[in-house]
């Protein structure tokens, strides 16, 4: 309760009791008091409540799971159809023709074939002879010896014995050189040159024929029919004359021959009188590749040569 609050309870409470008091005396006197009472009370009253509340919930929950199923079906089905169909039926047809014809040919060809015109090197002065083609000649090939060589012999290859047809030909040339000795006789030895290129392809058996030393290739003959199944050569010496100082040639004779018993013999084919082999024509045809040997021909020079 406040100070105004009490003083009005006070004052009520005397009035209330009838209890009056008059003071004086003789003359007027007059006293005023006031009181003025002026209580202000100011209550401030600040409540200030702060409530925090945290609250952390922290659920992990793991679940695993892991199911495995396996199935395993395995069927087998087995049908075996067996189906037998026999049809057979049979015609006969019986037609009977009968035609005669009678045909005689009569083919009668000789094969000294003589061809004169396959390539002749670049040297002028080779004469060729006759070419000998056999019956299955395909094309011809001209190998030369160099400048200043001679034709000495020939080798190859053939098939096996015993036919031993002839299936590779190569021409083998030499080097020859003349010396004269203090009473004036002259002497030729030819040592080894050129092989010329190998002309067929067929052939396993190897084989050669030369001329002995100081001689040369002058002519040819032999057997053939569809190639060549044999030969023979011819050599003759080469001499030198120092009086003259020219080669000359010798008489020629026979090498042993090469190959088998088949086929056809043909006539001999020489270089002409004073000259000498420089050059080889050989044909070849019928098999793989160039085929079998199926001809043979020689060029020739006159001597004296340089």
């Amino acid at each position: 309760m406040n100070t105004l609050h009490r003083l009005l309870l006070t004052v009520s409470l005397v009035v209330g009791c009838g209890s009056t008091n008059i003071i004086g005396d003789s003359g007027s006197d007059a006293d005023t008091d006031t009181d003025t009472d002026t209580d202000t009370d100011t209550d401030t009253d600040t409540d200030t409540d702060t409530d925090t509340d945290t609250d952390t919930d922290t659920d992990t929950d793991t679940d695993t799971d892991t199911d495995t199923d396996t199935d395993t079906d395995t069927d087998t089905d087995t049908d075996t159809d067996t189906d037998t169909d026999t049809d057979t039926d049979t015609d006969t047809d019986t037609d009977t023709d009968t035609d005669t014809d009678t045909d005689t040919d009569t083919d009668t060809d000789t094969d000294t074939d003589t061809d004169t015109d396959p390539a002749t090197c670049d040297d002028p002065d080779i004469v060729l002879t006759d070419v000998y083609v056999a019956e299955r000649n395909d094309e011809l090939f001209t190998d030369c010896c160099p400048d200043g060589e001679v034709l000495v012999g020939f080798s190859g290859e053939s098939t096996a014995g015993p036919d031993y047809y002839i299936g590779k030909l190569r021409g083998l040339c030499g080097v020859p050189a003349g010396t004269c000795d203090e009473t004036g006789a002259g002497s030729v030895s030819i040592s080894a040159g050129t092989t010329l290129s190998t002309r067929g392809t067929n052939g396993a058996v190897a084989w050669e024929r030369a001329c002995p030393d100081g001689e040369v290739i002058v002519g040819f003959s032999g057997k053939a029919g569809w190639w060549f199944d044999g030969f023979t050569f011819s050599c003759a010496p080469l001499e030198l004359d120092c009086v003259d100082s020219v080669y000359t040639l010798g008489a020629s004779t026979e090498l042993e021959p090469y190959g088998g018993a088949g086929g056809v013999s043909f006539d001999p084919i020489a270089c002409e009188p004073g000259t000498i082999g420089v050059t080889t024509v050989i044909g070849t045809g019928y098999g793989e590749g160039e085929g079998f040997v199926t001809g043979l021909g020689l060029g020739c020079k006159a001597l004296p040569f340089e």
